[in-house]
């Protein structure tokens, strides 16, 4: 079947409405445009019969379903950057905004899919550069082909990802901000007489942002609502929805001056995060020390010469080293007292029975079928070990400058906490490239180090450079910076024999590197070296295991995915258990869908929802 065909009618199952356009073109083919959209299979095998190369229209808003795409026009040449608009503008307004559908245009902007209740008009120009596709408008999709000849893609397509809808708080609050953009303060708000069904949200909030901009306590815009529902709206929305149009309101409202514990702040959207105004200075504030006050003391030490307590240390590896094992049996060695491998290269065990408490967050591995079985084999005590398993809805509330995290941390004063990998810690929407991004993601640490003499390892992927330590440690130099201590893991010659270089230490001398051997119980310290992570590179030898052949990952897909299909993430748990990496697994299971041995669908509804795969078998594939 033609792809483009294929795509459009693959669009309508997902009750998207569809329409052709000129190929290599925007134009529509059909004489109404998108308003000839359709979900209905024979007209679109018709349509694309007719003209095979159509480019695929998607007509947006409800005739979608209520499809709402932000369009974000990308252009170097022209100088526009829709795309750091609207990043700029959620960072503003504290958004947080969940994986959704997102595809690239031809001249590289962006499409990003939401799915609102109600009625959301197109709005031309509703940032720099950032247009809003809904009522009345229409979407390019992919594969169709620009008219510079670039094909629209898939970022995050509709197999693998769900379509978030105003469920969403953030999302919600985007669709309101949409709704009620392009109204000034002053002027009226034109309500009809009779609001129908698919209008009644938008009108009932607009209404509650005008009570609540006129300076109406709570109580008299739930009454004047109401009133307005009742007389207006037909049907007319339950108490309920009308009360969550006031919350609505008052949370949209910008600006807030709060006082807490002496500090007047001011809380931005949805009170995520709050900007220090202005703070009450006494003159004894304004007192300050000479340096000649000061007692120096010696840098206190979590191990000694490789972690210093209260900072950062960063633990990079290439795949298949074993920094899992690594940092399990550093935080068992912790909390038994016993040495650990970092004790055994200084040939001066310190720990002699002392005892630390400690803390990890790991998105990379389970708890429950990974990381207890490894922390168990070396010896860990469990009863000072504190963790999130990883399906528990409160790993989504931690990143480095989370409320949450600072409660935990305060709370149980962990003397080491491990983050598993640094960026999936990172909080959404930060850009590695920018080193502002990087410096206000990660800067909270340091301050939670001085505040609670907590000790952070940020463990980390190396990434593609073919240099060594700094180069293949850092997607970002503000990782780099961040770290007061750096450690980089790879494999020497011989290849049971693994390194762990120290290559960063901003309060003493760079330590010997450790040799060291992961065995199935665990680690086993194998001596010290004077080399450096460049110096093991320059040997030109490979550290990372070969990947499994793609064949083979096939066959574990098909020996391992039952007849009623099987959890796609826990599908990629048992391959990495198998020793399959997830991008082979990824590149199988897409050679796989091409081939129709295997398909993928959803289940469940919102937050709910979740991605199965199914193997297919010859007498469905034909």
């Amino acid at each position: 079947m033609n792809e483009l065909k294929q795509a459009a009618i693959k669009y309508a199952k997902l009750g998207l409405a569809v329409f052709p356009l000129i190929p290599r073109d925007k134009k529509p083919l059909t004489q109404n445009g998108f308003k000839d959209a359709t979900t209905d299979v024979n007209q679109i095998n018709a349509w694309w019969d007719k003209t095979p190369d159509a480019n695929i229209g998607i007509a947006t808003g409800q005739m979608s379903g209520g499809l709402v795409v932000v369009d974000m026009d990308v252009d170097k040449e022209e100088g526009k950057d829709g795309y750091h608009t609207f990043t700029n503008w959620c960072d503003e307004n504290a958004l947080i905004l969940p994986d959704s559908w997102l595809s690239i245009t031809g001249r590289g902007g962006y499409h990003l899919f939401y799915k609102a209740n109600t009625v959301v008009n197109s709005r031309i120009g509703w940032l720099d550069d950032v247009d809003i596709r809904a009522d009345g408008g229409y979407i390019v999709a992919p594969p169709s082909i620009h008219p510079n000849g670039t094909l629209y893609q898939w970022e995050q397509d509709p197999e693998e990802y769900p379509l978030i809808t105003v469920d969403d708080i953030d999302v919600e609050y985007l669709v309101n901000s949409i709704l009620v953009s392009g109204k000034s303060s002053n002027e009226p708000l034109k309500v009809p007489d009779e609001i129908p069904k698919g209008h009644r949200d938008e009108y009932m909030f607009k209404l509650a942002c005008k009570y609540q901009q006129m300076g109406m306590s709570d109580s008299a815009m739930l009454a004047a609502l109401r009133a307005e529902n009742e007389a207006r709206c037909k049907p007319p929305l339950t108490d309920k929805e009308i009360k969550k149009k006031v919350e609505q309101a008052q949370k949209y409202k910008k600006g807030e001056v709060i006082e807490l514990d002496g500090v007047v702040e001011q809380r931005t959207t949805y009170g995520k995060t709050r900007r220090k105004i202005e703070e009450k200075i006494t003159e004894n504030d304004l007192e300050m020390p000479t340096l000649e006050e000061f007692e120096k003391r010696e840098k206190e030490w979590l191990v000694p010469g490789y972690i210093p307590k209260g900072c950062v240390t960063l633990l990079c590896s290439d795949g298949g080293i074993g920094k899992t094992t690594l940092w399990c049996d550093t935080l068992a060695a912790l909390t038994t007292g016993r040495t650990t491998i970092f004790d055994k290269a200084l040939e001066n065990p310190f720990h002699t029975g002392e005892s630390h408490n400690v803390m990890y967050f790991s998105k990379e591995d389970p708890t429950e079928e990974v990381l207890k079985g490894r922390l168990e084999e070396a010896g860990a005590d469990e009863s000072k070990i504190r963790c999130f398993g990883l399906d528990d809805e409160r790993m989504s509330k931690i990143w480095y400058g989370s409320l949450l995290l600072e409660r935990l941390v305060e709370k149980y004063r962990p003397d080491v906490v491990v983050f598993d990998t640094l960026q999936a810690f990172l909080p959404d929407g930060t850009d590695m490239a920018k080193r502002k991004d990087m410096r206000d993601a990660l800067n909270p640490l340091n301050a939670l180090g001085a505040k609670f003499g907590t000790t952070f390892l940020m463990i980390m992927h190396t990434n593609k450079s073919n240099s060594s330590g700094r180069q293949r440690m850092a997607d970002s130099s503000d990782i780099w910076d961040l770290g007061r201590s750096a450690l980089m893991a790879g494999r020497t010659k011989d290849n049971n024999v693994c390194y762990l270089s120290h290559e960063k230490s901003n309060y003493g001398r760079l330590q010997r590197t450790i040799l060291f051997e992961v065995t199935e119980t665990g680690v086993i310290f194998k001596g010290t070296s004077k080399r450096k992570d460049r110096d093991y590179m320059s040997d030109n030898i490979s550290y990372s295991i070969p990947s499994p052949k793609l064949d083979e990952a096939k066959d574990f897909i098909i020996e391992n995915v039952p007849e009623e299909g099987i959890e796609i993430n826990e599908l990629e748990q048992m391959a990495k258990a198998a020793g399959i990496t997830v991008t082979t697994l990824r590149d199988a299971k897409a050679e796989m869908k091409k081939e129709k041995r295997i398909r993928v669908q959803s289940t469940g509804f919102g937050a709910s929802k979740k991605w199965r795969l199914y193997t297919v078998n010859e007498t469905e594939s034909k």
